[in-house]
Parts: C-alpha cells; sequence; structure tokens
C-alpha cells in the first residue's frame, strides 16, 4: 500500500488536482478517490468518484462523465474481487448503481447481462448492513427491470426514480 504523502506527491494526483477539464470540485473528489485507490480501499474510491460523475453531468461535461463511469465501474469490480462491500445508500442499491453507470455509458450489453444475472438472483449478490435506509426487494426488482427496458432502448439518458413509479 501507497502511503498518503507518496500519492499526494505523485504526478498524477498533481495532475489531478490541476485539471482543468474538470470542475474544482470534481478534482477534489477525484483526488480524495485516488488516496482510498491507492491504499487498497476500492469500495471508498469508487463512492468517491460517482460524485465528480453527477458534477460532470450537472456542467453538461458528458464525455467526462462517461470516462468516469468506466472508472466506477473498474473500482466496483476490483472492490468485489476483495470482498469489498459498498457502502451504498439506500442499501441494496449496489447493483442498480452498477446498471445505471452501464448504461449511463453506453456499455448495453454489460448492463444488459448485470440486469439478468441481479434479477435472476434476487437482485444484490453484495452483503447487507442491517442500520439505515433499505430497499425493499420489490423496490430493486422495479428498478433493475426499468433499467433493463431502457438498456434494451439503447437509452443513455439521465433518468429519474419517479419515471418508475409512474408506471
Amino acid at each position: 500500500m501507497k502511503k498518503t504523502k507518496e500519492i499526494v506527491t505523485s504526478k498524477d494526483y498533481q495532475q489531478q488536482r490541476k485539471d482543468t477539464r474538470f470542475p474544482e470540485k470534481a478534482n477534489e473528489f477525484l483526488c480524495s478517490s485516488m488516496l482510498y485507490d491507492g491504499s487498497g480501499s476500492y469500495a471508498k474510491a469508487a463512492q468517491y468518484c460517482v460524485y465528480p460523475i453527477w458534477i460532470c453531468d450537472d456542467r453538461g461535461h458528458n464525455e467526462k462523465s462517461v470516462e468516469l463511469r468506466g472508472k466506477v465501474v473498474g473500482l466496483i469490480d476490483e472492490a468485489t474481487r476483495r470482498d469489498q462491500p459498498l457502502q451504498c445508500s439506500p442499501q441494496g442499491g449496489e447493483d442498480i448503481l452498477l446498471i445505471d453507470l452501464l448504461r449511463r455509458s453506453g456499455r448495453f450489453d454489460e448492463a444488459n447481462n448485470r440486469c439478468d444475472s441481479a434479477i435472476s438472483s434476487k437482485i444484490s449478490t453484495y452483503p447487507q448492513m442491517k442500520k439505515g435506509l433499505v430497499l425493499s426487494e420489490n423496490l430493486k426488482t422495479q428498478l433493475v427491470r426499468f433499467e433493463k427496458e431502457l438498456v434494451e432502448e439503447n437509452d443513455s439518458l439521465r433518468r429519474s426514480y419517479f419515471e418508475v413509479k409512474g408506471k
């Protein structure tokens, strides 16, 4: 594991900190993600890399959002391989987050496979905590099926929970 000082003084970290292609707040989160990634905390690195996606989405930086989604998918996959569960809020949203990241990146085949896998395995394969807001199995199933419909339509646009509730 790299020590924080090594990461912070690295060329990659310094370049990210000053990267004008991203909004300043996005760079702050990306640098935090780099610290977690460098220390082997892949689930935390993924979580800190999600926030810049939303910042870039809100500012119309679509290419950067897609690039970051790919990075988060890789971090989530690495976290899963190392048994580092994500701490999604609400709990149970891990599969939905991953599917949405893939769909919004235009990786429809992968998203479709994850939808099928999630539906057949009773949605979440991640360990569940017992505190806090937890998605019901019914709602998780509705959300995954909604994502699947969007995937089948090659729809990579931002969508809302309220669109699911309206069906």
